[in-house]
């Protein structure tokens, strides 16, 4: 018979406006996935906590983001991580700069990245 994957998540997001054009989002995320992946009793629990901050044209965010796996009736247990530093800056033709560091630790190997994106945003 196939697995049945199921779960459930919840979030909030809250916006704190501090000033003329600043704010502050303070972001949390629970997630849980049953029969992760397919396999039966292999269970997944994500947490996300993020703090987003806008400066007039600027962004800059922090994230961590935390995944435990749980495999029934093994002794395997796996706690990956990952840490995210973010920021950029929104120009008046529509164009956004964003630059991303990250720290990752999956089944005990660490890793980093960095990152750059480029987008275009208009209104419709």
């Amino acid at each position: 018979f196939p697995v049945t994957i199921n779960g459930y998540v919840f979030g909030s997001r809250h916006l704190l406006k501090t000033g003329y054009r600043t704010s502050i989002s303070p972001f949390v995320e629970y997630a849980r996935i049953n029969n992760f992946t397919g396999k039966k009793g292999r269970d997944a629990t994500y947490t996300t906590l993020a703090l987003i901050g806008k400066f007039g044209n600027w962004n800059i965010s922090v994230s961590n983001v935390t995944r435990n796996i749980d495999q029934y009736k093994t002794i395997s247990k796996s706690n990956d991580r990952q840490t995210q530093f973010s920021v950029g800056y929104k120009f008046a033709s529509g164009i956004v700069l964003d630059f991303s560091r990250a720290n990752i630790k999956e089944s005990d190997n660490p890793g980093s990245l960095y990152g750059a994106m480029v987008s275009y945003l208009y209104k419709f």
